[in-house]
């Protein structure tokens, strides 16, 4: 049996069938963060994130990730590859339904309208979990990576990540849109309890069937055969 064909049969038993959860965010947000402490790492949702192919090819070819190397020749290669490589597994995954999590930095408006678009066409249900900070915690953190980048670059790309709240909050809806403040000055109680809303938040999201007919009439036909 084909892989393709073993993922549509996993699709009816996926808990997570037909929900796409959008975690975005600036660089140095704490997306990571984040999503460990509410557990998104447990669910099993299969990861969209061309970040982590384009990490792993620039590791095996010994280059850093610092805009020189992502603006060579080279690292567009490797990034095309990368791209590659996650839109075949998305093609597969959204093929056999299964439950999402795409990550990313929320800097590209029409990309991510694109791909929410065509997963309603396919009867996902769809939120987004937004990190934000100021940025004088972008920068902060930034500078205590391991591979930092330029303060302009960062300032630049946390700028057009500010513009782009109001249009996903309008894309997704306000209850489907919640955004977790994360900034420095908000540490302790205060991202604690935004911490525990965002748990109940996705919690209630995943646990909910699937609302959008083609999702239902798909279901009915798999689990009909």
């Amino acid at each position: 049996m084909k892989i393709d064909e073993i993922v549509v049969q996993e699709g009816p038993n996926d808990p997570y069938i037909f929900k796409a959860l959008f975690l975005a965010g600036g660089p140095g947000a704490g997306k990571g963060y984040v999503a460990k402490n509410i557990g998104l790492d447990s669910h099993g949702l299969k990861t969209v994130n061309p970040d982590e192919a384009f990490e792993y090819l620039l590791s095996k070819n010994d280059l850093e990730m610092d805009p020189e190397t992502i603006a060579s020749d080279q690292g567009q290669e490797l990034r095309a590859r990368a791209k590659e490589i996650q839109n075949k597994q998305q093609e597969l995954w959204t093929k056999g339904r299964l439950g999402l999590l795409i990550d990313g930095t929320a800097k590209d408006v029409t990309k991510i309208a694109k791909l929410k678009t065509e997963l309603d066409a396919a009867g996902y249900d769809s939120v987004m979990l937004f990190v934000n900070t100021d940025l004088e915690t972008n920068l902060t953190r930034n500078r205590q990576r391991a591979r930092t980048l330029p303060d302009d670059f960062v300032t630049k790309m946390w700028g057009g990540v500010q513009k782009n709240i109001g249009y996903f909050q309008n894309m997704f809806g306000k209850s489907n849109f919640m955004v977790i403040d994360n900034s420095l000055e908000k540490q302790g109680d205060d991202v604690a309890n935004q911490l525990s809303k965002a748990e109940s938040f996705v919690r209630g999201f995943l646990n909910s069937p699937p609302s959008r007919p083609l999702a239902k009439q798909w279901l009915r036909q798999q689990r009909g055969k």
